[in-house]
C-alpha cells in the first residue's frame, strides 16, 4: 500500500507540475498579449500626437514658401531700384558734365567779352 500511495502521490505531483507549467505558460501568453496591446496603444497615441505636428509642419512649410516668394519679389524690386538709381546717377553725371562745359563756354565768352570791351574802351573807336 505504501507503494500505491507513493505512486498516487507521484502522479498527483506530476499533474500539479504540469498544471502549474500550463498555468505559467498561459500567464506568459497573457502577459505578452497585454504587452502587445499596450504597445499598440502607445503607437496609436503617438500617431495621433503626430497629426498636429504634421499640420504644423505643413503650415510652416507654407509660410517658408510664402516668405521665399516675398523675398524674391523684394529682391527683384531692389534690383529695379538699383538699376533706376544707376540710370539716375548716369543722367546726373551727364547733366553735370554738360553744365561744366557750358560754364566753361560762358567763362570763355565772358573773358572774350571783357577783352573786347576793354579794347573798346582803350582804343576809343567804340566798335567791337
Amino acid at each position: 500500500m505504501a507503494v500505491a500511495v507513493a505512486s498516487v502521490y507521484a502522479q498527483h505531483s506530476f499533474n500539479m507540475s504540469s498544471d502549474l507549467a500550463a498555468a505559467e505558460l498561459r500567464y506568459q501568453q497573457s502577459t505578452t498579449a497585454i504587452d502587445l496591446l499596450v504597445k499598440d496603444e502607445e503607437i496609436r497615441r503617438t500617431r495621433l500626437g503626430q497629426l498636429p505636428l504634421d499640420n504644423d509642419i505643413d503650415r510652416l512649410n507654407d509660410q517658408i514658401f510664402d516668405e521665399a516668394e516675398r523675398g524674391d519679389a523684394a529682391e527683384a524690386q531692389s534690383e529695379n531700384w538699383r538699376e533706376e538709381a544707376e540710370d539716375t546717377s548716369d543722367k546726373l553725371e551727364r547733366t553735370l558734365n554738360e553744365l561744366r562745359a557750358r560754364t566753361r563756354e560762358l567763362e570763355t565768352l565772358k573773358v572774350m567779352a571783357h577783352a573786347g570791351f576793354s579794347r573798346y574802351l582803350d582804343d576809343g573807336t567804340n566798335t567791337f
